[in-house]
């Protein structure tokens, strides 16, 4: 596999593109090869493989589960990774360059702008199509005065359409949970992406 030199706004530790370092040709073999092993019964059955192509493979993701961590002056999203000790590191992707353009603007927002863990228990960040969700470590809502802060008409004007709030009072390997959705901002619903 040719080593290939990662895209502004790429972190190098970051777990969330298996193949960021492969060309196209690479990561399409390894996926093709992927397929073969785990649908091996029905592989015969399976049309051509449908893939980004060129610059087409970056800035295409409508679509994120970020968890949410303080750094002591604003949130950061990304991933959550544990070292060989076992130890917990967070990686934040404020700038991945798989996101759309979108999905980057909206994360800046959240993050330059929500309060800190004194007032949201902020666990995990979702943006879904035209609906975003903060999940909350909690059993409450918090004071919502907070939404006051967000810049709503640019949100919108980028195509954010709703926000929610999901309580999940055990939120760690499971995000939502069924109970303690509340909308805040926006249309009762909007186009999830697929």
């Amino acid at each position: 596999m040719s080593v290939m030199e990662l895209r502004d706004g790429c972190v190098e530790r970051c777990p969330g593109c298996a193949h960021r370092n492969s060309s196209a040709d690479e990561s399409e073999s390894q996926k093709r090869e992927w397929l073969r092993k785990k649908l091996s019964p029905w592989t015969e059955k399976l049309g051509p493989m449908r893939a980004f192509q060129g610059e087409a493979r970056w800035g295409y993701r409508e679509r994120t589960c970020l968890r949410a961590e303080w750094n002591g002056k604003a949130w950061e999203f990304g991933f959550r990774i544990r070292s060989r000790r076992g130890e917990a590191e967070f990686i934040a992707i404020p700038d991945c360059p798989v996101h759309s353009a979108r999905i980057r603007k909206i994360i800046h927002e959240f993050a330059s702008k929500l309060p800190g863990p004194d007032v949201l228990s902020l666990v995990f960040l979702v943006i879904s199509g035209e609906l975003a969700t903060l999940v909350l470590k909690s059993l409450r809502f918090p004071d919502l005065s907070f939404i006051n802060r967000l810049d709503f008409f640019s949100l919108g004007l980028i195509g954010l359409k709703g926000l929610w709030i999901n309580l999940n009072p055990s939120a760690g390997e499971r995000v939502f949970s069924s109970r303690g959705w509340r909308r805040v901002w926006g249309e009762e619903s909007g186009r999830l992406s697929t």
